[in-house]
């Protein structure tokens, strides 16, 4: 039960970095605005927002926000923290009884 707690802290920790290696940021970037120029028919330079999907990230195609990682960081740490307790308690039991 140990081994499978401190297995899950250790997920928990993985997935934490993995977000602080994309920027460590709130919100999950899934689409970014991009400024286009263009010139219209009296000549004017005008400015127009449009979103696209980025696809400059390396390797993961996305950078994870802290919504989406979150969720996975708090189960698995609560999950090992968890485990290694009931481990303890039940290890002190044991040794108690017998």
């Amino acid at each position: 039960m140990k081994i499978a707690g401190a297995l899950c802290i250790a997920l928990a920790l993985a997935v934490a970095g993995l977000w602080v290696s994309h920027g460590a940021t709130l919100a999950t970037i899934e689409e970014e605005p991009i400024e286009v120029k263009s010139v219209d028919d009296f000549g004017d330079e005008t400015v127009t927002t449009e979103w696209k999907k980025p696809d400059h990230f390396p390797v993961t195609g996305f950078h994870i926000g802290l919504d989406r990682a979150a969720p996975p960081i708090g189960g698995l740490f609560l999950l090992g923290l968890g485990l290694i307790v009931f481990s303890v308690i039940r290890g002190k039991k044991k040794t108690a009884e017998g």
